[in-house]
């Protein structure tokens, strides 16, 4: 070690401040030049003191205390000349307390500003050969420590550095000597390092260790963790022992691991999973912040909680069993489908997979991972929807093209078969007519007229059904009466109805409707009377207020409709028994009819027993 002059009166801060740290051990250290003792610490002159182990304020002033301790010295052992690194022992006895002291001193030399200073240890209280195996181990520890060691005084000047200052930092101790403390201490900590030196060094208070960044000697900013001691005398004066520790490598692992958790925390948060930890007793112990879109409530209002709190009661009993095979064994997974309800949208549905870490000192309990599936349930059911609807419009389409051929047939067939009369009875007209009678020329002509009449009502039904399909049927509402529009409908259909007994009761019924689809509806349902009944039947005609409405009921007394078919009966091309009458027909009468009713704000019914007759029932809005 280089003592290093410091003060005015030369005596060296470094031997000084090791003598100071040596005084807390009952060290006795006196710095010997050329003869005569320059200094001593307050161990030693204590010795000399008339009360013996007096504490700092009852000794005496430095300069009188070390006059004291050069009268109460001897050597007993010849002391020759010193050289500047030497290191040996002397006998050495003190006169104090009217009794003579006796110890042996470890001697060691250095090379001051002022020449060679011998700095002469011995322990205050007789322990022979062990203080002196004591003082030397506390020299070597000071010196051989890895922690800077650093006596600073009240103006935060560094007076004294061990060895590890050097080594840890690069600066060598004459280097820094007299340089203020917190020159060294980064711009952005000196507001935590001037506080620490407020309140432990000025204000006397014991302070935990405080961690800055320090400039070493290679320029560069080092983490380091500084404890500052209780205060110690060196000259009369006031110093603090700073012990400073490099904990660059710790603070690095620190920053990583603070940025993983961080960097994991943002993981945990922001991922659309949640994961919730349950204890043993299955009590959320964290939930993760996103559980607030799934239950529309913050996390931290889970934790403790039950974890079947906001669970559908229908699924309890699925996630328990899940739960119980799960804690079989450590490391078991389960998955489960459940429902948990959100504060404004109901239940949500969720997919979990729990894994059993009850075992694990890190986790200790069972880890949730729950996924909102509600979106995905939502569309699969839409999905099994769509492809419901589209077997059942394939099944739609099959029966629409089979039920095309059959019109197609059905319209082929009928067309031509009083096309084929028309042509006949003509032909027969035009080759016979100079030798036929009256009488059959007249049946002729009315069995032409007829074919032509049903061709022509066929051919209407196909219009009005091609004008609805393309939804160019219009209704003009009105109020009719129901007597006076039948009336008049029957006289247009006497030639349909002339082999039956047609029986009208509808009083002063009134409706809003159309007159022209009025009369489709009830044109086609007289006309399906007249085809599915014997002549010489009847065909009622009646109508009956219900509320708001008014129903007219059309009823024969013809071969009726099966159950089966009354779902069929309205659709496109359907005939229920065709050709049982022996009357024609392309099977849209009935299509035609309700569709016109619907267009009036109205609707067709019916009512069949096989054998017994049909009732439609045509209901139209009452007019007010």
């Amino acid at each position: 070690m280089r003592l290093d002059p410091n003060t005015a009166d030369g005596h060296s801060v470094p031997a000084r401040a090791a003598a100071s740290l040596l005084d807390r051990h009952g060290v006795a250290v006196v710095a010997w030049r050329e003869g005569a003792v320059v200094w001593a610490n307050e161990t030693a002159r204590s010795l000399v003191h008339p009360l013996v182990g007096a504490g700092a304020a009852d000794i005496e002033d430095a300069a009188d205390g070390v006059a004291r301790v050069e009268a109460a010295m001897r050597f007993t052992d010849e002391v020759g000349d010193l050289t500047s690194g030497e290191r040996t022992d002397v006998g050495l006895e003190f006169a104090a307390n009217h009794a003579l002291i006796s110890r042996r001193a470890a001697v060691d030399v250095f090379d001051d500003a002022d020449g060679p200073v011998a700095l002469i240890s011995f322990p205050a209280r007789d322990s022979g050969s062990e203080a002196e195996a004591h003082i030397a181990r506390l020299n070597a520890m000071l010196e051989a420590t890895v922690d800077i060691i650093t006596v600073i005084d009240k103006e935060g000047r560094v007076r004294y550095s061990n060895g590890a200052a050097g080594r840890v930092t690069g600066f060598d101790g004459t280097d820094v000597n007299g340089l203020s403390m917190l020159e060294f201490i980064h711009p952005e900590d000196a507001g935590v390092a001037a506080d620490a030196f407020a309140r432990g060094v000025l204000g006397g208070e014991q302070i935990e260790p405080v961690e800055v960044r320090l400039r070493f000697a290679d320029d560069q900013w080092h983490d380091v963790e500084a404890e500052i001691t209780s205060p110690i005398t060196i000259d009369g004066g006031e110093c603090h022992v700073v012990t400073i520790r490099d904990v660059t490598e710790r603070m690095r692992r620190q920053r990583e691991a603070a940025e993983s958790h961080r960097r994991l925390e943002s993981l945990v948060e922001n991922i659309d999973d949640v994961i919730v930890l349950l204890g043993p007793d299955l009590s959320v112990i964290y939930a993760s912040p996103s559980i607030e879109r799934l239950i529309d409530a913050p996390a931290y209002t889970n934790v403790g909680e039950n974890a079947f709190n906001d669970m559908h009661p229908d699924d309890v009993a699925n996630v328990i069993e899940a739960i119980e095979d799960v804690t079989r064994a450590p490391g078991r997974r389960a998955r489960a489908e459940l429902r948990l309800r959100h504060q404004r949208f109901g239940w949500r549905w969720v997919e979990a997979s729990v894994v059993n870490r009850l075992d694990d000192p890190a986790v200790g309990g069972l880890v949730c991972t729950l996924r909102d599936i509600t979106a995905q349930r939502d569309a699969d059911a839409e999905l099994r929807r769509l492809r419901d609807q589209d077997r059942e419009e394939m099944s739609r389409l099959r029966e629409a093209d089979q039920l095309k051929d059959d019109f197609l047939t059905t319209v082929s067939h009928e067309l031509r078969t009083p096309l084929t009369s028309v042509r006949g009875f003509s032909a027969l007209l035009r080759s016979q007519r100079d030798t036929m009678d009256d009488a059959t020329r007249e049946t002729l002509i009315e069995r032409i007229s007829v074919n032509a009449q049903e061709m022509e009502d066929m051919v209407e039904q196909l219009l009005d059904f091609s004008r609805l399909q393309a939804g160019r049927a219009r209704v003009e509402m009105q109020t009719l009466s129901v007597d006076d529009q039948i009336s008049d409908l029957l006289g247009r259909l006497e030639h349909h109805l002339e082999h039956h007994v047609v029986v009208v009761e509808v009083g002063e019924a009134k409706v809003r409707a159309d007159p022209r689809a009025f009369d489709h509806v009830v044109r086609n349902l007289l006309t399906n009377a007249a085809r599915y009944s014997e002549p010489g039947t009847r065909i009622e005609i009646r109508s009956a207020p219900r509320g708001t409405d008014i129903d007219i009921h059309v009823t024969d007394h013809g071969i009726g409709i099966p159950a089966e078919d009354h779902g069929r009966i309205f659709r496109s091309f359907f005939q229920a028994a065709p050709g049982a009458t022996g009357r024609r027909g392309v099977g849209v009468g009935l299509n035609i009819a309700r569709r016109y009713a619907q267009l009036q704000s109205g609707h067709l019914t019916l009512e069949s027993v096989p054998g017994e007759g049909s009732t439609f029932t045509f209901t139209l809005p009452a007019a007010v």
